[in-house]
């Protein structure tokens, strides 16, 4: 600092100096007349031009000193309200350092002074160390539910493209999840609980069915079809129990035309009873996929029944095709159509578009809810396409279900 002055005022000093000099040069005999008054001019100048840098320097110190003390006010302002915030935050730079984390985050992961530290040392969680790096390597934002420790999290990482950093907040979702576990246990207890009885009754009925009298026939059969309908419900929530259960999924390598060619035999004698008609359609080279075979064909099965159940004229189709390295497996019918405002509630479980239809068919209101739960399992997708009175389309997106081995 001391060196910036000194250079500033010297150059001050020479302006005196350079202006006698170039009066001397210009007229030598003014300057040799009025020498000291030149003299006392240039002095005077000097002097000014010193009280300007000065004022100049003065009030850029004080417009500096003001920045910094807002900045400074505004930096502390934005940490009281990081900290004050109940759930954990923490900010990391595109090295995975944290920069910034509040005190939730530090009771959290039982790491004070987070900052400084990279988030693998103060987060024990395989999962959330993979999930964090893949946004930051991505720059793309991201969410996931990820255990960590005894808790279970929803954690949202948002990309900062400012910054080139990744804030990250924590959402403890473990009542949830207890909950839902609660919820799961309780319906997959009474559906094992339901079954033998159930059996038993269909079994009773079966027998009686000989040996009573045609004038009460008709109640046996409302007995045997609302058996059969408790039946189907328990059996399907069976399947979705056992799906949440074990949600993994054993992929192997099997012929997807060889399983379709089954669908059509399995369901031949229904759809001609409809007189409907059964169409296959497979991309030309299509047949071995990778996935889970059990479920693929629960996938189908349901897809398939839906729309046997809901057809009563036209046609059926059952679709094979290719996406690139993505299996995409539809079921389309020319049956009723499901109207616009249903289509967003069409996978949820128990829901029907029509309750009445859905009772005399068979229906149980969770074909749907498992093809759902597959496809998501596959990390793929599920959407339908309808138009009321022209027909349905449901399609499935299985990724990567065509790499090889």
């Amino acid at each position: 600092m001391i060196k910036s002055v000194f250079i500033k005022y010297f150059f001050v000093a020479l302006l005196p100096a350079a202006l006698l000099a170039l009066i001397n040069f210009i007229m030598p005999e003014f300057f040799a007349e009025n020498s000291a008054a030149v003299f006392i001019v240039a002095l005077i100048l000097a002097l000014v031009f010193s009280f300007l840098i000065y004022l100049g320097e003065s009030g850029e110190t004080s417009g500096l000193n003001s920045f910094m003390k807002e900045l400074h006010k505004e930096k502390k302002e934005l940490q009281e309200i990081i900290s004050s915030i109940k759930e954990p935050i923490m900010v990391v730079n595109n090295k995975g350092i944290i920069v910034l984390a509040n005190r939730a985050f530090e009771k959290m992961s039982g790491v004070s002074r987070a900052e400084g530290k990279h988030f693998s040392k103060t987060i024990n969680s395989d999962a959330f160390t993979v999930f964090l790096n893949k946004v930051i390597s991505s720059k793309k934002s991201s969410s996931s539910s990820i255990q960590i420790d005894e808790q279970f999290f929803f954690i949202s990482a948002s990309y900062l493209d400012t910054g080139k950093e990744v804030s990250v907040l924590f959402q403890d979702i473990t009542q949830l999840k207890n909950l839902e576990k609660i919820k799961r246990d309780f319906v997959s207890n009474v559906s094992h609980e339901m079954k033998t009885p159930l059996t038993a009754i269909k079994g009773f009925a079966d027998t009686l069915e000989g040996e009573i009298d045609e004038k009460n026939k008709h109640y046996l059969d409302i007995i045997k079809r609302h058996t059969e309908r408790l039946i189907n419900i328990v059996s399907d929530l069976l399947v979705l129990s056992e799906l949440e259960e074990k949600d993994v999924i054993e992929i192997s390598r099997f012929s997807i035309r060889g399983m379709i060619a089954d669908m059509m035999r399995m369901f031949k004698k229904e759809a001609e009873e409809k007189g409907i008609e059964l169409k296959a359609v497979i991309d030309t080279g299509l047949d071995e996929i990778m996935a889970d075979m059990g479920k693929i064909e629960q996938l189908l099965i349901n897809l398939t029944s839906n729309a046997v159940k809901y057809t009563d004229e036209g046609t059926i189709t059952i679709k094979a095709s290719k996406k690139g390295k993505d299996l995409i497996l539809s079921t389309s019918d020319t049956g009723s159509g499901i109207d616009k405002k249903h289509i967003s509630r069409i996978f949820e479980r128990f829901y029907r578009v029509s309750k009445s239809r859905s009772r005399q068919s068979g229906g149980t209101g969770l074909g749907l809810a498992i093809v759902k739960h597959i496809a998501l399992q596959h990390k793929g997708e599920v959407w339908v396409d309808s138009t009321p009175g022209k027909g349905t389309l449901f399609s499935v997106r299985l990724p990567h279900a065509l790499e090889k081995d």
